[in-house]
């Protein structure tokens, strides 16, 4: 059994203190962590080359508080907003969606925006669509279902406007 860590706030192999972005894997079994991907320094900047395409070179910005989850048979872990680096290297809310492949070992991001502070797009209730994404969070409640769809719950971050924040009780 296998479990995911992400980033987070915290020192790195230097001792500096900041925003991470390195991705880590324990082995309950095996009682034992792996390094996977990322940096081991602070402050790192996203990587988001083009939306829908794996790349060795992509990778999320360094962030605390992203919601995880894996796909029903583990093989897949998806990575959702946080609050951390966007693009551009501004700090702030982020509703960006990466998909990182256990097999290949690359990231890729699947939706959202590389843009901090992004509103949501909340489109038509109980209906799914392309355009729809929730606006940019962190500390989010989620679960994933047995045939691994994500739940998403609130959190912190925007709604539909830009720079507007506050608690938030939408589901997804």
């Amino acid at each position: 059994t296998t479990s995911w860590v992400f980033g987070g706030y915290g020192y790195d192999y230097i001792g500096n203190v900041g925003y991470l972005q390195d991705l880590w894997k324990y082995d309950i079994t095996g009682n034992t962590w792996t390094w996977m991907k990322g940096n081991n320094t602070i402050a790192q900047l996203g990587n988001y080359g083009t939306l829908g395409t794996t790349s060795v070179t992509n990778k999320p910005s360094a962030r605390i508080y992203p919601v995880t989850w894996t796909d029903a048979s583990g093989s897949t872990l998806f990575l959702f907003g946080g609050y951390g680096y966007d693009g551009a290297g501004n700090i702030g809310y982020l509703n960006d969606l990466w998909k990182y492949d256990v097999a290949s070992n690359n990231w890729t991001w699947i939706s959202g925006t590389n843009i901090y502070f992004s509103p949501g797009y909340y489109g038509t209730l109980t209906v799914g669509s392309a355009t729809t994404v929730p606006g940019a969070r962190d500390a989010s409640a989620s679960w994933s279902d047995a045939s691994g769809n994500l739940w998403l719950f609130g959190g912190f971050g925007n709604t539909i406007s830009s720079f507007t924040t506050g608690y938030l009780n939408d589901l997804w």
